[in-house]
């Protein structure tokens, strides 16, 4: 499920994602930040201490959820601690995704007339830090596929390399599984694969057969 904001994350949906089969155990949850006078300012409706519960949830849940988020760093008044706290929370509350962008002035939004705007040099230092944390969480995040035998839907043949993704991959924002296998399967097939390794975003493996 893609876009669901924190506040539509009901016990409700997740008891729902985790009873039915047909559905994909990934949820994409578009936070934003964490520090709640950021969140503030953003005009957002969640805070701090409803996003650690609905984590906790989360992660509660005996199917493994795949989860996935994107933040702004750089919003106008974003403190250093603010940012440091942000980077703290992907670590102690790990994503297997995670998109960040900087803060960008859009004329005639009230957040282009706040005070305290961000260099640019900063929200570029920040976005780099952000991310670097990411990657290693990410790395780790996919370790946990590492032996097992999963779905692939495979996107691109060439030759016995194949490109493809399961079901917890969305297609253009997520990484992708790169595999061996024999020749000859085409695009849209589903085959089960031995994943061997993966990188910071990708998994590697063998198709079975």
């Amino acid at each position: 499920m893609l876009y669901c904001y924190p506040e539509l994350v009901s016990q409700e949906l997740l008891d729902t994602i985790q009873a039915e089969e047909k559905l994909c155990k990934y949820l994409d949850i578009p936070m934003q930040h964490v520090d709640d006078a950021v969140l503030r300012d953003m005009r957002r409706r969640s805070r701090e201490q409803e996003i650690m519960t609905m984590m906790e949830r989360i992660r509660a849940l005996p199917c493994g959820m795949t989860l996935r988020t994107t933040m702004i760093v750089g919003f106008p008044g974003e403190t250093e601690e603010a940012f440091q706290k942000l980077k703290s929370f992907i670590q102690e509350h790990p994503f297997d995704n995670l998109g960040a962008f900087t803060y960008s002035a859009e004329e005639g939004t009230p957040a282009a007339e706040y005070p305290d705007q961000i260099p640019q040099e900063i929200m570029d230092r920040r976005m780099d830090e952000l991310m670097q944390v990411q990657q290693e969480v990410s790395r780790q995040r996919l370790r946990r596929w590492v032996g097992q035998k999963v779905e692939v839907l495979i996107e691109e043949a060439k030759g016995r390399r194949y490109t493809g993704r399961t079901s917890f991959q969305a297609p253009d924002i997520d990484g992708e599984t790169q595999l061996i296998g024999p020749k000859g399967i085409q695009p849209g097939t589903f085959v089960w694969a031995n994943i061997t390794d993966n990188d910071a975003y990708d998994l590697i493996g063998v198709i079975e057969g």
